[in-house]
Parts: C-alpha cells; structure tokens; sequence
C-alpha cells in the first residue's frame, strides 16, 4: 500500500489479527475488528488495544448491523476478509440448506455494499478459489460472483501466492481476492528468493524434550517418552512411520496408522512446510525439528518447533507480544490458521494510490513569505498607499526610507534595496489587499475594497483593542475566502485549482479533526491538494486522522525517507509555518507553538543549487552542504472562539470545493482580477455595517445581474440585460432611466439631470464576442429621441467592433467595468453614487471603448483608499 497515506480499515473473520501484523507499516490502520469467539477477541484487543472490537456471529442480522454502523462512523477505506470456507466444493456433493445465511462470504458482500471502500482484500486457503455458493438461482464460485456485483465498481484480481516466494520460511499456499478501484494501482510483487530452515532457525541451540532456554519463548515442549524415542533415531526428512524397530506404538506395542508426513521431520535446506493447527503435535503432518545427528548416532531435537522458531517460520517477530500466561495450544492453533502476514504485507506493498510524489516543490502550494509578520505586511501596505501605491523609484525609495525611520525596515549592510520593497508589494498582492497593475516604472497597487477596509480598521487608533482585532479578523478571513490557487500574482502552475484557505477553514470546523489542524498535517497533506471534492476531502481528512495515529518519530523518519522528500518537505514546512503566523497574526487563529515542549526533530533543505536532489548520499557529502535547517513540532492552530460563527456563515455561503478555473475561462484574466479583488460579502457587511446591508445588497446584486444578464446564458437573457440596465442607471442619483422595451427603438433611454442632457443605452447581450456595430441603426434610434450619445454596453468585443463606431457619437463600455464601477462605488460611497464621473470620460472619448478609462477612474479613486475624496462622488 503507498506508505504516505494513512487509510482507515476494518477487518471481518479477526481471530486475533495475525495476518493484521504489518500493516501499520503500509499507514494501514484497522480500526474496527469483528470474531465471534471471546478467547480469540481477548488475544485480538491485546495485541491491538486501540481497535474497536466487536464480539458476535456476524450472520446474527443485529452483529452485522451493529458493525455496520460503526463502520461507517469510520469512514473506512479497506477492508481485510477471511471467511472460514464454507460452501460446495462442487455441484450436489454436499447437501446444504438454500438459505444463503449458511455461507459466510455473504456477510463480506453486506458489508461492502453497505459502504464505500476503495480496496477489499479476501484471504483464504485455496480451495476456497474452486468452491461453488448459491447465487441468482444459480451456483457459481466467488470470483464469478464477484465479478457479477462489483464488476463494474472495482478492479478484481485473484490469485493463489505461496508464502514461500515472498520472504518467508514456510511453503504456505494462501488465495488471495483484490477489489480495488480505479484511485488504486497493483501489481504482483516481485518474487524472492527461497529462505531455507538452515537460514531462518539455524542459528538456535538445540533443545531436549521439554528444555527451556535463555531466549525468549526458545523452549521445547513435553512429549512422549514413546514419540521421543522413535523420533531420536529418524534423520533429517524422514517419517518414523517407515522405521523399523523404533516406529510410533499404541500402548499395546501395536504400529499406530498414520500417513507419509506425520511423525515427520523438516529439511535443513528448504523451506518451513505450512504450519497447521495442530502444529504443537509430533504426530501431526511435517512438524518435527531437522535436528542434528548425534555421535552416538541418534538424532536431536525430537520435538515440534519452539514457539520462538514458530514465530520466524510464520514470519511474526521474534519479541512479539504474546500475553502473560497465553495458552499455547491456542496460539499454536491461531498461527496455523492465519495467512503468514509477511506474505500479506508484500502483495499489498504494491498496492498504491495514485498519488504525486512529495519531490517537486511545484506540486504544493506555494505560501508567499516575503514579510515575516501580518502587522508588518499591513504597515507596508499602509505606506504604500500613502505614498500613491505606485512603483517607480521616487516612492520606493520614499517607503523605505519611512519603514527604516520607524525601525521596522533594517536593510543589510545599511544599503536600502528596492527590490526587497517590490518583494513585499508582491506578498500584499497575494493577501488579497491590492492586485498591481501597469508595468516598468508605472506599475503600481490597486487597493480592494476589503484591503482598504483592513489597512483603516487596524490603523484606527480610536477603535477598542477587542472590536479591532475582531472585525479585521472578519475582513482577513473573507479576504482569504476570495484568494485562489493558481494565483494571479504567483508563479503556481495551472494545475491548481483550489480555494487554499477556505479548505482550510473547513478543516478547522471539522468536528472530527477537534478543531485543529496541526503543521504537520498542513505540509505534509493539505499543501499538496491541487482540487478538491467530497471524496477528495473525505481522503483528506481519513489521512490526517491517520497522521495523528502515528508516532511522532516515526513520522519525523517517513518525511526524511529521502533526501528529496525531506528537501520538498522542510520547504513546505517553512511556508506552513509562515501562513499559520499569518492567519493567527490577522486574529483568525490561535498558534499553539510551545517550542521545547512540542519539539520532535529537524528538517533540512538547500545546499544542492537548483539540480535535482538524489535520493541518497554519503554522510559525508551530506555534512559538505550548507543546508537550512527547520524544526519540527507538534504545533497547531484552532479558531478563535470569536470567530467560529462567523467562519460557519462563509463556509455555508462559500463552497470549500468551488473551482476558480470556472470563473477564470468566464471572465478573460483582467475581469477574473477584478472579481477576485472586489469580493467584499454580505455576511461581513452584516457584521460590520448592518444598518446599510439592505440598500447595499440591492446594488450589489444588480452588479452581479449585468454580468450574468451579458452572456446570454440562457433564453431571455437579452431582455433581462436590458431591463438591469435601466434598473442600474436609475440608481445613479442624477439619472433618470427608462426601458422602451420595443423593437426599432433604442433599449434604455436616460436624462443626466445636472445638464438635462439625453443618453441612451445599448444593451447588447452575446455569448462571443461582439463582432460588429451596425452605426447607422444607432443613430437613427438618437435621432428618434434626442439623444445626445449611446452607450453600447456588451460583455466583449473584437477590434472590428471598435472601428466601427470611430468618428461617432457612439461609445463601448463592458458590462463588466460597468459593474465595477457601480460595485466600488457602493462599497466606498454607499447609495450615493453619481454619474459624474462617467460622464466626465465620456465627453471626451467619443468614438472609443472607455472600459479602460473607467477602470483606471475607479483604481485612482478607490484603490489607493480615497474613501472619502472620490472626484463626482458624494460620501
């Protein structure tokens, strides 16, 4: 199974989960278990004491609903079977009841109807492979029932693999059924070399009957005077059944029967024959010690295997846990049933999720850490904005030298750098509190709505600690609802397609996680999410669930497997980090990083230039690079409690699993910014200014109308386009609109009221591009009512467009800029918006497109935070 997800098991048939013993380190965990026998229950919840187990007969309808439910309270993703054989092993030579209650398999076929796994592992002996069950008025053998109910749902691989081939000293034939489905690859494992007695036992001392040695269970067991004879004078190989003089005898001196194998003992130089139930006995098939031959001519150990050899053949570890005071005949009798559980863990090794591999740095999220504190990145933007948000020299120049009068900006060698300025203009970018615009030396910051909104709020010096650090907490986090993976302002390949934060904020509201998301957890799973949907998340959170199981240690030993991942993953550390400081800094969460106390071990990354990094090294080649070290802890974030309620109002109005590609290939690049940037919700304008939601809320959704109206989506939309139009205008407080609503006629006749002067509107509603103007149809529809102007307002248009209205008093405007304007303007002005503005562009650029114009307008006046001060707008 891929050793870097943790997934969540249950198993059926559990004896005392012997065949279980390795799977921990596959990240399978088994945390549900069901055996109808106590005894055997006992042994299973002491070798695994953090397993629910369920004691009963599954085939009592309540046992198997009973597990059932608390299956899928697990959400479990494998499941482990091994149902004892029952069934015909051919056609009418056995008279079993129709009822298919009697066969057990059944149970196994419940239960995965009952829930949704990705891999299903059946175990048995193999003839179980040949036996035929009563199925759809017919009698058909496993695989073909299989087949026939899960053929469509899994990938179904069956075969018959001898632990003898796979690392194990015993020839043991098991059968094993895979389900697996397309999420999961597997192949057969590659097989190994055969693994002799010599090899695996060889190196124990000798025992006599019933010795006990200084090793851990290497002792011998008590057997007959008459079986230890008779076995003292046969070789290596061989049966005292055909010996001579010393064979087995009844009490009455008679030869006892018995078969070719039993009273037989092993070969040095092969492997272990399968041990059975009844592995403890002399007289059983092939469970005698080789042994050693003697000077006088006998032979030694004239007993069954120690338990310690036991344990080596059966491929279980030599200090394994067996309980004070176990039964021996017990344990001999579960480790002659179960399946070796080496030979398991190698058919499952191959077993993988199709998932990337943790080397590649553009396979993660990319967390911006140009500014090492949230105060500090809020000051920049503050004195970026002061200073005009632009980039050229004089105002970089002019914010470094503010930021080192404060003390906050100390340049290496005392020489300021711009760069480094640029830098962090970029990481106010990516928080969501300005895009940049322009280029060269005219490049410069456009501040959002929320960025203006959170650089006022935690400069306001009047405003009480607690009510800031809350409402910026609010404006933050929505800030971060809108923020998108690719980003516009990083270099993330288009492959991501992802809201990063509101994913995260769903976690920490997770009830199963307790409300936290420890670092470990964020770089090691979350970083690594490119989409994202219910079953996605479902994995998510089954993985980190998984994480949590592990050993602190062990975990710290599978990020540093090799020297890429532990590259790739101290990186991912760093920035994981960083952006719970950011989140906790802004006031969303608590950090909760005691750094002794939660210390594991370091992490180390760089010292090999921008080459590929190769999976292993000499020691001393590794201590010859200068690596960056971070350390490893257990540190986590949780919401603040002040903050929960809000984050559940986001969350129910947000989906976690939206796709911002969608908007992306809707809006063209330069409105998906826009739309990105301007995000301001209305459950943060509830929190913060409930008085004017409602008269907001209404502008706003005629915002969002003219855009959707635009594209001509669905039958009508051109008539709706229209009507929003007229709807839109008529909030402008020095305008008066009318939809006509007629054909021949213009579609929204308007009256700027300051000069009494007439407009009118064209709506032109298109799924493409517009491709052309017909100008003489417009000017007759001016000609009709005196108007001075037109304004043709489409959601795109091709050049052709725009040459056809050169030289007329007909201008294009995007329904989108037109939005905006409408959008910004109520953000910062309230229900006082004016016309005045647009109509200041517009009286000089007839003939033109004026969308730029009035974007540029907008980004003058309302991104560098000029509230109050807006040129025709009324605050």
């Amino acid at each position: 199974m891929v050793t870097d997800r943790t997934i969540t098991g249950i198993s059926m048939f559990s004896s005392a989960g012997i065949a279980e013993t390795y799977l921990s380190k596959l990240n399978i965990h088994i945390a549900l278990a069901n055996e109808i026998l106590k005894e055997r229950a006992e042994y299973y919840t002491h070798f695994y004491p953090d397993t629910d187990m369920l004691v009963g007969d599954i085939m009592e309808g309540k046992i198997l609903d009973e597990y059932v439910a608390r299956a899928r309270k697990l959400n479990p993703s494998f499941l482990l079977a091994t149902p004892p054989c029952q069934g015909m092993s051919s056609l009418g030579k056995k008279e079993y009841a129709e009822d298919v209650r009697n066969y057990l398999i059944f149970a196994v076929l419940k239960v995965i109807d009952s829930l949704d796994l990705d891999v299903v592992v059946i175990e048995n002996v193999p003839k179980f492979l040949k036996l035929y069950f009563p199925y759809e008025n017919d009698y058909l053998g496993i695989v073909d029932i299989l087949q026939r109910r899960y053929g469509g749902r899994y990938n179904i691989r069956y075969d018959i693999f001898n632990a003898k081939d796979y690392g194990v000293a015993q020839s043991r034939p098991r059968a094993i059924i895979i389900l697996y489905k397309n999420n999961y690859s597997w192949s057969y494992p590659a097989p190994e070399h055969e693994i002799t007695l010599r090899q695996a036992i060889g190196h124990l001392p000798s025992l006599n009957n019933g010795e006990h040695s200084d090793i851990k269970y290497h002792y011998a067991l008590n057997h007959s005077a008459m079986q230890v004879e008779c076995m003292s004078h046969t070789d290596e190989g061989c049966s005292a059944m055909t010996n001579e003089v010393y064979y087995p005898k009844r009490a009455d001196g008679k030869k006892v029967s018995g078969f070719h194998n039993t009273y037989k003992r092993m070969r040095w130089d092969a492997p272990c024959p399968a041990r059975a139930t009844n592995n403890g006995l002399i007289s059983g098939h092939n469970n005698v010690h080789p042994g050693r031959k003697l000077a006088d001519g006998t032979v030694s150990d004239a007993r069954v295997l120690s338990m310690l050899e036991l344990l080596i053949v059966s491929s279980l570890p030599q200090d394994w846990n067996l309980p004070c005071g176990y039964n021996e005949y017990l344990v001999r009798t579960l480790i002659g049933e179960a399946i070796p559980p080496m030979l398991l863990y190698r058919i499952l090794s191959t077993l993988k999720r199709k998932d990337m591999k943790r080397v590649n740095k553009s396979d993660k999220w990319t967390m911006m850490k140009y500014i090492k504190s949230f105060d500090l990145m809020v000051k920049y933007a503050y004195v970026a904005r002061k200073h005009g948000a632009l980039f050229d020299d004089r105002s970089l120049d002019n914010i470094n030298e503010l930021m080192m009068d404060s003390g906050t900006y100390v340049p290496r060698y005392d020489v300021p750098s711009r760069d480094t300025t640029i830098f962090k203009m970029c990481q106010v970018a990516y928080s969501m509190i300005a895009y940049k615009t322009g280029r060269g030396q005219g490049q410069r910051l456009v501040f959002s709505p929320l960025g203006n909104k959170l650089i006022d709020t935690y400069m306001d010096s009047e405003l009480d600690n607690k009510t800031k650090i809350d409402r910026v907490a609010k404006i933050y986090m929505s800030m971060l609802f809108s923020l998108p993976f690719n980003h516009p302002f990083n270099q993330m390949s288009s492959s991501f397609n992802i809201y990063p934060f509101r994913l995260i904020f769903k976690l920490l509201r997770d009830p199963r996680l307790d409300g936290r998301l420890y670092c470990d957890e964020m770089f090691y799973y979350v970083m690594w999410c490119k989409t994202i949907d219910n079953d996605d998340y479902e994995s998510l959170v089954e993985n980190i669930l998984g994480l949590r199981r592990m050993n602190p240690v062990d975990k710290l030993e599978m990020f540093k497997r090799t020297l890429p991942e532990e590259d790739t993953l101290a990186n991912a550390l760093h920035e994981a980090v960083y952006a719970f400081g950011q989140l906790a800094g802004g006031g969303i969460v608590t950090h909760h990083d005691v750094k002794r106390k939660n210390y594991i071990g370091p992490l180390h990354h760089g010292g090999f230039g921008r080459g590929m990094l190769p999976d292993y090294i000499s020691e001393e080649e590794l201590a010859s690079k200068k690596r960056s070290t971070r350390n490893y802890r257990l540190n986590y974030i949780e919401f603040r409690p002040e903050i929960e309620e809000f984050a559940d109002k986001m969350l129910a109005a947000y989906s976690y699993d939206e796709k911002p590609h969608d908007l992306y290939k809707l809006l063209g690049t330069s409105d998906y910014i826009m739309h990105l940037y301007n995000f301001y919700p209305e459950e943060l304008r509830e929190e913060l200014d409930p008085k004017q939601k409602a008269l907001v809320s209404y502008i706003m959704q005629l915002t969002d109308k003219i855009k959707q109206y635009s594209r001509n989506q669905e039958k009508g939309d051109s008539h709706r386009f229209e009507q929003v139009l007229s709807d839109a205008f008529n909030e402008f407080i020095d305008v008066e609109a009318e939809w006509i609503a007629k054909s021949g006629t213009t579609d929204v006749e308007c009256i700027y009221l300051t000069n009494n002067e007439k407009f009118d509107l064209e709506a032109k509603s298109t799924e493409t591009k517009l491709q052309n103007v017909v100008t003489p149809r417009l000017q007759r529809h001016r000609e009709l009512i005196g108007s001075s102007y037109k304004i043709v307002v489409t959601p795109y248009f091709v050049k052709g467009a725009l040459e056809d209205i050169k030289g007329t008093r007909n201008l294009l405007l995007t329904a989108n800029s037109l939005s905006n304007f409408l959008y910004q303007s109520v953000i910062h002005c309230g229900t006082n918006i004016s016309y005045e503005p647009i109509y200041n562009i517009v009286k000089d650029s007839m003939g033109q497109d004026i969308s730029r114009s009035l974007n540029e307008w907008v980004e003058m006046n309302y991104g560098i935070g000029r509230v109050a001060g807006a040129r025709g707008q009324k605050p």
